[in-house]
């Protein structure tokens, strides 16, 4: 529906064209009328007027300025001049600012009903056009995102590997693509971050890092394809090719993106390159990168093609690791990383090294350790208290770089716990000193251990030859002092005596004070108030 303003200052003429026409059958709703230029921009400063009929000459002001003015600020306002004036300067003029027609007065109704229609058909023509130029800027806008979920879904076999199927869900979401082209899949794989970013700062690095692919690994050369992340960490890029390029090109637009990475945007990454295939090929192809790139435990930063690669089948055999237990548990630390370090390396060079072999020694090693630590009684999960620790051993998998600060870190920390643990005095003090403060605690010899850090029977052992007591004993001679204290100093009811020396049943703690006293605990206290009253 259309609203349409009359400027005119003959009253009669508005009248009659508004007489004249059959505005409903045309689908106008609305007629405004104005006779002068300034109650015209009052109207359409108010309504949404889609078509004006307008006058030249009228007194306080020509149709001319008021078409200037409808121009800058009411653009899409066809305007029909209805003039007494043939003067072609206005005519000229009025083409000029874009007047869809000039009518000379006076116009047969039916010759400005013609008018009057074609400038509908003008308004419903630019209407339609803005939709289809705001639909298509909405599609210029996500159809990389569109494509890119194609992809993945093709990748992830949302989409069933099959030509058809493939095909029919780019028929459905508006994707084409030449019948003959083939692709060709390159994973991208950020190994490790080389500063602390916070979650903000990883995420414009990473946006960065993937222009940076589209154009180096896609753009360049006049290539196309697109860039596809599958998750944190790890991207795809497919490149859109009539046959299989050059590999020493892609290993060289590759080496130019991990420069690229390294100095900008502070990461370690490498490039698979795969090999050329059709649509329904590409989960194989993508699966086979991330195969391959899970395996590998040594090359970083680097690009790798992976045509003709075949799965090691080599056995790697692991090292008997007696001797660096022995080292570490000597306190011979730098000896023994040294050692370590040396073997590690010459293992990653063998054929037949990979992240399996990697994963098998780092577990072999962790036993190692842990047999260490059993026989000097130190508690293992000392060495992963603090969030670090926690976060070396996930990544010691996954490199060698990785393994080997694991290491470094596992094995200063078990022998800094075991120093510390051999100072037997200090451990005894401790003890002590726990005991006197929870004396009221239900406390075993497991709980003072655990809170001590360490194993429940090498703690009785370094503790009995210090004092020549087990745990157990000290416990029970301490608190059958702080009763007599109690029962001797204070009023207390016998029972809450026994609670405060860690006993909630009375009997229990009456057996155990007799048993190191000969008496029970009322009779304890009868004969001490007994011997207090003939000494005053």
């Amino acid at each position: 529906m259309f609203q349409l303003l009359i400027v005119d200052d003959e009253r009669l003429a508005i009248e009659a064209i508004q007489q004249a026409i059959d505005w409903e059958s045309m689908g106008i709703t609305n007629v405004f009328e104005a006779n002068n230029i300034k109650k015209a921009k009052e109207i359409m400063q108010e309504h949404n007027i889609d078509l004006m009929l307008c006058d030249i000459e009228m007194p306080q002001g020509s149709g001319l300025e008021l078409l200037e003015w409808v121009r800058e600020h009411k653009p899409k306002t066809v305007t029909i001049f209805l003039t007494c004036h043939a003067d072609f300067s206005y005519a000229q003029k009025a083409i000029q600012l874009g007047s869809l027609d000039y009518l000379l007065k006076p116009t047969p109704y039916e010759t400005l009903a013609v008018s009057i229609n074609k400038a509908i058909r003008t308004i419903e023509e630019q209407s339609e056009s803005m939709v289809n130029n705001k639909i298509r800027e909405v599609w210029n806008h996500h159809q990389p995102l569109l494509i890119e979920n194609f992809w993945r879904d093709v990748i992830e076999q949302t989409i069933p590997s099959n030509l058809k199927a493939i095909q029919d869900a780019m028929d459905r979401r508006g994707i084409s693509m030449p019948e003959q082209v083939i692709f060709l899949p390159i994973l991208i794989k950020i190994k490790r971050w080389n500063e602390n970013f916070n979650k903000r700062e990883a995420k414009i690095l990473e946006y960065a890092l993937r222009n940076a692919g589209e154009e180096l690994l896609i753009n360049k050369h006049g290539n196309s394809g697109h860039l596809v992340t599958l998750n944190e960490g790890t991207l795809i890029a497919i490149q859109a090719v009539n046959q299989a390029p050059k590999h020493d090109v892609l290993r060289e637009n590759c080496r130019a993106y991990i420069e690229a990475c390294n100095s900008y945007f502070y990461c370690d990454i490498n490039c698979y390159i795969g090999e050329v295939v059709a649509a329904d090929k590409i989960s194989d192809a993508v699966e086979k990168l991330i195969e391959f790139d899970k395996n590998n435990a040594t090359e970083i930063n680097s690009a790798i093609s992976i045509k003709n690669a075949k799965p090691a089948t080599v056995v790697v055999e692991l090292p008997d690791m007696t001797t660096w237990a022995v080292l570490i548990k000597e306190n011979a630390q730098q000896q023994a990383l040294d050692e370590i370090k040396e073997y590690v390396m010459k293992l990653s060079q063998r054929k037949g090294f990979d992240t399996r072999v990697l994963h098998k020694f780092q577990q072999d090693f962790t036993q190692m350790i842990y047999y260490v630590l059993k026989l000097k009684g130190v508690k293992a999960h000392l060495l992963y208290s603090e969030p670090q620790s926690a976060a070396l051993i996930t990544k010691a998998i996954y490199t060698v770089d990785d393994l080997l600060v694991w290491i470094h870190d596992i094995v200063e920390k078990t022998i800094n716990y075991i120093s510390t643990f051999e100072q037997s005095e200090s451990i005894v003090d401790k003890v002590i000193q726990y005991i006197k403060i929870n004396l009221e605690q239900d406390l075993s010899r497991e709980s003072i251990a655990e809170t001590i850090g360490m194993n429940p029977d090498y703690l009785t052992r370094v503790f009995k030859k210090a004092t020549g007591l087990s745990i157990v004993e000290y416990l029970a001679k301490e608190r059958v002092k702080r009763a007599q204290e109690l029962l001797t100093k204070t009023d207390m009811p016998i029972s809450m005596v026994a609670a405060s020396v860690g006993y909630h049943n009375f009997s229990h703690f009456s057996q155990m004070f007799k048993k190191h006293t000969s008496v029970n605990p009322n009779v304890y206290r009868n004969e001490y108030r007994s011997r207090k009253g003939m000494l005053s």
